[in-house]
């Protein structure tokens, strides 16, 4: 969840040419200056301000501050030291004023790559690093690491130093560090060749911080943050190639799960072998104005560029990303603002709850997703006649049961001990709750009752109650659910992790300190020996909420995950 990669498609084919460096060393050398294995993904960033030293044609970006604005690193470096494993790893120990960010990270790295020279590397160095895939006209994007310096001379006696440490000095047979200086960045490539074409094209094409689609993605994403990743329009094109063939023909990738593509397996119902279908059928039930299927490699063609930060703030991390939404799923089937209706309505102890909203026809345009997406090996019109045999309709019983809103919860009755040790399902306090009436919910039911799955069925509980339907096995769960009273969205738990609950066009909640209870009365003790350490980092953590909705045709999703205070 803190580990983060490039944006943009890294090359298919490394050259082992400098991977000591590029692979070993640069990742090292990046972590002195904070963007490396242990800085980029926990500690820092401000994309726009590394931005300033790569071409506007750079493909993949992620940008790296050791000194965020905003009280950024302060917020942070009080949230990792909650957790005892971050804080005895790093030392952050005492006051988070003192705590000399560039120089714990340098400490560490020291001892990890038994390089003691390095303790002496941190003021050569500013608090600014990006890692990027530029193209510089190969057959490949170009990796880079571009990097602050405050003293260009000690930063090379640096790199030299780091090159001895992790055997890629050239003296002994290893690549060496390839780097140009340009003003207060050192640019670090595969060949100096290469560095130096970097700084050219920054030159004479202009600064990626200055590209259009940069400031438009990143600004889409709420600026400055802990850490900044972006993909240019153009990394749809290398995406789609370096997954080309799963992408082109995803039937391929589900023949071995399908029974009917092996010879002694029985005949698979048309409803999921597309037999018979072509791609001219259409689908039964579609809705004007909901988004036609596209398959995946379709989809990045249309590949508008799209960014992700990490910041942290009043004690939680929260990573946001955007994205054209035509590419993340359909504009139209999204862009609702009822995600979190339902969810906010249940009980305040909820455990964990994924709330959606819907528009109407949103089932069949989902069917027609499905079929396009798979090759026609799933048939939508099958399917539908498939369904029927139960006495379901389609998609007309489907969307009458989920209404415009619903949410599947499990409430905090949930016992992992009680549960296992029982054969009577109905101790599960899980739940689909609808924005819908009781009786029209109940006639879907009773109808498949009627037919061959009636003895599953007759299980199932409905209760109504507060404009809410909840259909589920544990009785008293459902009469909870549908109690009313204070709600879910009125705990401050909720609204720290689902800030934009208002406007959400679908929800992910989780109660993290319940898990965590959950977790420690029945699954720690698993872990023996490891039991309390696992406690202690798992202790801090209080909830997680997970929101997306779209505006103006983008595609926004905010993860956040909150502490104790």
């Amino acid at each position: 969840m803190l580990d983060s990669s490039g944006g943009g498609r890294l090359p298919r084919e490394r050259r082992p040419r400098r991977t000591g460096l590029l692979v070993g060393g640069g990742v090292a050398l990046v972590a002195v200056v904070g963007a490396g294995a242990f800085g980029a993904a926990w500690w820092f960033s401000d994309g726009a301000q590394a931005a300033e030293a790569l071409p506007a044609g750079t493909i993949g970006y992620v940008g790296v501050n050791l000194d965020p604005s905003g009280g950024q690193k302060v917020a942070a470096l009080e949230t990792l030291e909650k957790f005892p494993a971050i804080r005895e790893e790093f030392g952050l120990d005492g006051p988070v004023g003192d705590i000399d960010v560039k120089q714990t990270l340098v400490d560490y790295l020291a001892e990890q790559t038994d390089c003691a020279q390095l303790t002496e590397a941190a003021d050569a160095f500013g608090d600014r690093a990006a890692f990027a895939a530029v193209d510089t006209g190969g057959e490949e994007p170009a990796p880079v690491f571009t990097i602050e310096v405050a003293d260009a001379d000690a930063a090379g006696r640096a790199l030299d130093d780091l090159a001895t440490c992790t055997g890629s000095d050239p003296a002994e047979g290893g690549g060496g560090p390839a780097y140009v200086v340009s003003g207060d960045w050192i640019v670090l490539a595969e060949t100096e060749e290469t560095a130096q074409a970097v700084v050219d094209q920054t030159e004479s094409d202009g600064s990626l911080a200055d590209d259009a689609d940069f400031q438009r993605w990143t600004g889409e994403t709420g600026g400055d943050g802990v850490v900044t990743l972006y993909a240019a329009p153009e990394a749809g094109e290398y995406l789609a190639e370096a997954f080309g063939p799963g992408l082109e023909d995803s039937s391929d990738l589900l023949a071995p799960a399908v029974p009917e593509m092996s010879a002694s397996a029985p005949a698979l119902p048309s409803a999921l072998s597309g037999a018979g279908r072509t791609a001219e059928d259409g689908v039964v039930g579609a809705s004007a104005g909901l988004p036609s299927a596209a398959t995946p490699a379709e989809a990045l063609e249309d590949f508008a560029g799209a960014a992700l930060t990490l910041r942290f703030d009043d004690g939680a991390l929260e990573i946001e990303a955007a994205g054209e939404a035509a590419v993340f799923g359909g504009s139209d089937l999204l862009a609702t603002d009822r995600g979190a209706d339902v969810v906010e309505e249940l009980p305040a102890d909820t455990v964990a709850a994924v709330g959606a909203g819907f528009q109407e026809g949103w089932f069949a345009a989902v069917l027609e997703q499905l079929e396009t997406a798979s090759e026609g090996l799933i048939d939508a019109e099958g399917l539908e006649e498939l369904a029927g045999e139960t006495g379901l309709t389609l998609p007309d019983d489907v969307e009458t049961v989920v209404g415009d809103a619903a949410a599947v919860s499990l409430g905090s009755g949930f016992d992992v001990e009680e549960l296992t040790g029982s054969a009577d399902p109905a101790d599960l306090p899980v739940a689909l709750t609808v924005r819908g009436e009781e009786d029209d919910v109940q006639g879907v039911l009773d109808r498949l009752a009627e037919g061959p799955l009636g003895s599953e069925i007759g299980t199932v509980g409905v209760a109504g109650g507060d404009g809410l339907t909840a259909i589920g096995l544990d009785e008293d769960y459902l009469a909870d659910v549908v109690a009313g009273g204070e709600g879910l969205g009125d705990s401050e738990t909720y609204q720290r992790v689902v800030p934009d609950s208002d406007e959400a066009g679908s929800v992910v909640f989780v109660d993290l300190d319940q898990v965590s209870s959950i977790a420690g009365d029945s699954l720690l003790p698993l872990l023996g020996d490891d039991a309390p350490a696992v406690e202690d980092n798992l202790d801090p953590l209080r909830a997680l909420g997970l929101s997306s909705w779209v505006d103006d045709d983008v595609a926004h999703l905010v993860l956040r995950v909150s502490t104790d205070d």
